[in-house]
């Protein structure tokens, strides 16, 4: 792989590093090749947003732009990497799991066997050498690189990711666990494509865990684009834990048929600098479809997360609802977003996010946003940022429990309306472990199984 001169740092890195990957890539089709061009192109018009630009208004790009990185390397060993990932099994979870490090898959650390008949999943890379003509209909239809600086950085530089395709009315009992870990040596960049396609009536769990080998520095994007047929059925799970040193910039798009059903669990507790968007459009008539997230930040840890409904169809359901817990400097912004068309008449969308700010010196932005061109709809929205009770923390205490204690309660119960909704049993575990250690002064760090 071609090398970026030494010195270079930010804008002008990734400039260079698109500009040699739009010159392409060995065995790759010459359809892909093009579009890596296309990203290219698109990353150089665009330049890395600022905060003048009203998206990225509350969040500073100075920890990517004042860095210098190099290409992802090569994975330790394999005996060395099972090691490290091992807290991120989630026990003894039967699932399907593919790993990835540093953006490349590891066959040997992942085990899809017992998939049902006619299931595909496997790597992006080895979907593009088996199935070429099916990835190429879909990749890249989603995601808009053309308008958006990450998109198109991502479509320029990927290396690999996920392909997963359930054929027509299959259902796959077992969650996929996907794990992308990051390890290395010095400072580098890593870029994740996921493509994720369910047939009509087709049912599947994923659930996506992102972390870190400790002390190493890293900016990884991630992009997905999720195509859901005629009453599929999708439950997604995201649990971001990387490094403190880690910059994660991911998007989401999913293209919703009639009738199907989709709720995404974004959990963000790692990570330095962190921006999540997800953007389900309701394309057909009878859709539900759910947004929930749930962050947990402490230090000078940063999140952004920005969430777009496209209703685009009369019939549809949408819920959102997002809350963040921040102790110390920690900041977050929470951009919701409800767009409803002209046709989509009856649609019926909610939309909340709530903070809880444990320090004086936390900080969180929130900014609802309605756009409805129909008539007869119902769309509501709400957002509070408080603080804990004080007379509860002090009835607690006068039961005999201590500050921290009756701290790390009501730290739970404040949580607890989002991780009653997780399926995942040991997702529940891990997120009730987390807070109990971050707030009763604990040791804290990355969550360990």
């Amino acid at each position: 792989m071609a090398t970026n001169p030494p010195g270079l740092t930010g804008q002008d890195y990734f400039l260079q590093a698109t500009a040699l990957a739009a010159q392409g890539r060995g065995q790759e089709p010459a359809w892909l090749g093009e579009l890596r061009r296309a990203g290219a192109d698109a990353f150089a018009r665009l330049g890395f947003p600022t905060r003048r630009m009203e998206g990225w208004r509350f969040t500073s790009l100075d920890p990517l732009l004042d860095q210098a990185f190099a290409p992802a390397p090569a994975a330790d060993g394999e005996r060395a990497i099972a090691d490290k990932i091992q807290p991120y099994l989630l026990g003894d979870l039967p699932a399907h799991r593919l790993v990835f490090v540093n953006g490349r898959l590891l066959p040997a650390l992942s085990d899809i066997a017992g998939l049902p008949a006619g299931v595909v999943l496997t790597s992006l890379r080895e979907a593009l050498r088996e199935r070429p003509e099916e990835v190429r209909s879909r990749l890249g239809r989603l995601a808009p690189h053309a308008e958006h600086a990450f998109i198109a950085l991502n479509l320029a530089l990927h290396e690999d990711g996920v392909y997963l395709h359930v054929p027509r009315g299959r259902q796959i009992d077992a969650p996929i666990h996907l794990i992308f870990f990051s390890s290395g040596e010095p400072a580098f960049h890593a870029h994740i494509r996921n493509l994720l396609v369910l047939d009509a009536g087709a049912r599947a769990t994923l659930i996506e865990s992102y972390a870190g080998a400790e002390d190493h520095a890293c900016f990884n994007t991630s992009v997905a684009e999720t195509w859901l047929e005629p009453d599929a059925w999708f439950d997604h799970y995201k649990l971001q834990e990387e490094t403190r040193e880690t910059i994660h910039v991911a998007t989401h798009h999913v293209h919703q048929a009639r009738a199907s059903t989709f709720a995404t669990h974004t959990i963000s507790i790692g990570g330095g600098l962190i921006r999540n968007e997800i953007n389900p459009v309701l394309d057909g008539e009878g859709i539900e479809s759910t947004l929930n997230g749930l962050y947990i930040l402490d230090g000078a840890q940063h999140l952004d997360n920005h969430t777009r409904f496209d209703h685009a169809r009369p019939n549809c359901r949408s819920t959102q609802l997002y809350k963040g817990i921040l102790d110390d400097r920690a900041s977050a912004v929470f951009t919701g977003r409800i767009l409803v068309r002209e046709d989509a008449q009856k649609t019926d969308a909610f939309q909340q996010n709530r903070g809880l700010l444990l320090s004086p010196q936390a900080s969180l932005n929130t900014q609802p946003q309605l756009e409805i061109f129909a008539d007869d709809v119902r769309c509501t929205h709400g957002a509070t940022i408080g603080q804990l009770d004080p007379e509860a923390l002090f009835y607690l205490t006068t039961r005999g429990i201590d500050h921290q204690a009756a701290r790390g309660l009501l730290t739970y119960a404040f949580a607890n309306e989002i991780i009653e909704q997780i399926r995942i049993e040991p997702i529940h575990h891990r997120l009730e472990r987390e807070i109990i250690r971050r707030f009763r002064g604990e040791e804290q760090g990355g969550v360990a199984a």
